[in-house]
């Protein structure tokens, strides 16, 4: 199974349903249980274990990690090793191999969370043939767009790790309130990671990189998506940003003035380098791409319209589009 659209009447619902397109997809249950409100479920795909929880507004997202409740939604995390239900069962993020945010207590790890409304639910579902990525974008208002993903990165060259997960609000639902929705991956260069990829960079091993500019697992990474949202970055802070920047400015001219149709940016991922910032001289390096999610001006299409170029289909959403396999 590699695409699926429709209705789901909650965030459980949704869930539900994401668990079956996972495992049609390829994917492995290794423990699946109800949980307060919502439900808790680990999966395994060859060397790629995540664990997905769904919440509603009755327990919300406050218990862990955060005192920003984000309501109704269903956070992912990703680890290095098959999740096992700990003990007690409430503290689910409680794992070992999973990205540990430095700034926080030892036992928390980062879980990021796609919001969603209390009720019925458009949803689209993606995978590629060999099930290893996937992205599931949900309406959570009008307009408003999120999302959640994992899988490997397409590498630019030859190192250790690829894994990858995500979602559209960083830990604790700390964008929950907020009336935009980033393109994936992330888009905001803020102080709440919500994207994370695992990477031996220099004397980094074994270790996860951080969407966000205080480098909350350590080490920071950087996206092509940055500087999308309004949210510039500040050089003086010795951020990738006139790169990111001027990204952002292609990204709003990638439309066809002969066509009219759209020009795909590939969506890029870089890797800060040990000697940090590029006043050191150590600078960015390019890790490679998150497959088959890609940039574009979108503004004269319908979002969850499908577009055809020569024979791949891709479906459009605000500013970006997902490539739909059969």
């Amino acid at each position: 199974m590699s695409y699926q659209t429709g209705v789901a009447a909650d965030p459980n619902d949704l869930i539900n349903i994401l668990i079956a397109f996972l495992t049609g997809a390829g994917w492995t249950i290794d423990s699946n249980a109800l949980q307060l409100s919502g439900r808790i479920c680990y999966l395994t795909k060859g060397s790629k274990h995540i664990a997905l929880r769904s919440t509603l507004t009755s327990e919300g997202f406050n218990n862990y990690n955060g005192s920003n409740p984000a309501g109704n939604g269903i956070a992912i995390l990703g680890g290095s090793s098959p999740f096992v239900l700990p003990t007690p069962v409430e503290n689910w993020w409680q794992v070992a191999g999973a990205p540990h945010n430095l700034n926080s207590a030892v036992t928390d790890t980062s879980p990021v969370i796609m919001d969603l409304p209390a009720t019925a639910i458009t949803y689209w579902m993606f995978a590629d043939p060999s099930g290893d990525n996937f992205i599931c974008v949900a309406l959570r208002a009008p307009g408003i767009y999120n999302h959640l993903f994992a899988g490997d990165v397409v590498k630019a060259d030859n190192w250790t790790g690829g894994f990858y997960f995500g979602a559209s609000n960083g830990r604790s639902g700390s964008h929950a309130s907020q009336l935009f929705a980033p393109p994936p991956p992330g888009g905001v260069w803020g102080f709440s990671p919500n994207v994370f990829v695992r990477a031996d960079v220099d004397s980094w091993v074994g270790k996860w990189l951080t969407l966000s500019n205080d480098a909350g697992t350590g080490k920071r990474m950087a996206s092509t998506t940055m500087a999308l949202t309004g949210n510039s970055v500040d050089p003086s802070q010795d951020d990738p940003g006139p790169t990111m920047v001027r990204w952002g400015t292609l990204r709003t001219k990638a439309l066809s003035t002969l066509t009219g149709g759209l020009i795909l940016l590939p969506t890029m991922w870089f890797a800060e380098r040990d000697l940090g910032s590029l006043l050191s001289g150590g600078g960015w390096s390019l890790l490679g791409t998150m497959p088959w999610v890609y940039q574009a001006t979108t503004d004269n299409f319908a979002a969850g319209s499908t577009y055809t170029i020569s024979t791949d289909e891709y479906v459009v959403f605000p500013s970006y589009v997902i490539r739909k396999f059969a």
